[in-house]
């Protein structure tokens, strides 16, 4: 489970007020350059997913472990700040030039590796062990975990919690408006249709129900997440009699499973299947967790609505 209660409730009053400008909203809010960020209060410190206090300051040699810090802090942070990101960024994201230049961890968990960089801040998603992350306190590297990654409330969430933590909570504020807006447009709270989510993963069926960016994909392009009607919750294996059960109007899937998912024993049936409407989308966006989520949604929303 995510770390309960925003992290943000974790600053004393006095931070929080300091750090957040007295609670600007998301709306009307943009980036600007030239913008000043308020010291942070002395002795601020925020708690990530696992309890553990962080001291907010203006870190200046920032490891990131994390697909989801990788994105944001290139967002919010000017270069000089950031030594390296996750080698799965470099390689899979589709804006590689932004990641240009810093340094590319080919295993999040390589203790030595980033120990090798001297970092004053490492950024994790609680894929690291905790014996990994307590190696890399124990040699003085300040350690924060973001914990687990459930979709576009925990991606705000994160998006803020960084940017408080790195001393720039005006960019962090301003950079959730702009995805929550962009998100908010793609549908304008219109449904155009039900359907799921549906991945072959080692010959068995996979769902990506509540809690997962899978259904805010959906959610965000107009779809009613059947699976989520169900109360099925993350990312479930479900059998081709429970798909058929559901017979999902439309089927989201990964882009080039659209043809293995329809010739499995009996799903030849769907609805979706029989009307052509399983849509694949490319994996860059839609198997992101972060700012990818977005550009799956308006890319499923083309889709829907061209077919309409």
């Amino acid at each position: 489970m995510r770390f309960a209660g925003p992290k943000l409730a974790a600053l004393n009053a006095g931070a929080l007020v300091a750090a957040l400008g007295l609670g600007a909203g998301l709306a009307g809010l943009e980036p600007s350059p030239a913008s000043s960020s308020p010291t942070p209060t002395p002795g601020a410190a925020l708690a990530d997913a696992t309890g553990q206090r962080v001291a907010i300051r203006a870190y200046e040699r920032i490891v990131s472990a994390s697909t989801i810090a990788d994105q944001v802090l290139v967002e919010i942070l000017p270069r000089r700040r950031l030594l390296a990101v996750t080698a799965h960024t470099h390689r899979n994201s589709p804006t590689p030039w932004r990641y240009e230049g810093l340094g590319a961890l080919e295993a999040a968990d390589d203790v030595e590796a980033i120990l090798r960089l001297r970092p004053d801040l490492v950024v994790v998603s609680n894929v690291m062990e905790s014996r990994r992350v307590a190696r890399l306190r124990e040699a003085g590297a300040t350690v924060f975990d973001l914990g687990p990654m459930e979709g576009l409330a925990s991606l705000l969430e994160d998006v803020r919690a960084l940017s408080t933590l790195v001393a720039v909570p005006e960019r962090g504020e301003a950079l959730a408006g702009r995805l929550t807006r962009r998100y908010r447009n793609i549908a304008d709270g219109h449904f155009v249709g039900a359907g799921i989510y549906l991945g072959v993963v080692g010959g068995q069926l996979y769902g990506g129900a509540a809690g997962t960016n899978y259904h805010d994909v959906l959610a965000g392009a107009g779809l009613r997440d059947l699976a989520a009607d169900r109360g099925l919750r993350g990312w479930p294996v479900l059998t081709s009699e429970e798909v058929l059960a559901l017979d999902p109007p439309w089927v989201v899937t990964n882009a080039g499973q659209e043809r293995a998912l329809c010739g499995r024993p009996g799903l030849e049936a769907l609805a979706a299947c029989r009307g052509g409407r399983v849509v694949g989308i490319d994996e860059r966006y839609l198997g992101d967790p972060g700012f990818g989520l977005v550009e799956a949604a308006e890319l499923l929303h083309e889709r829907l609505t061209g077919a309409l």
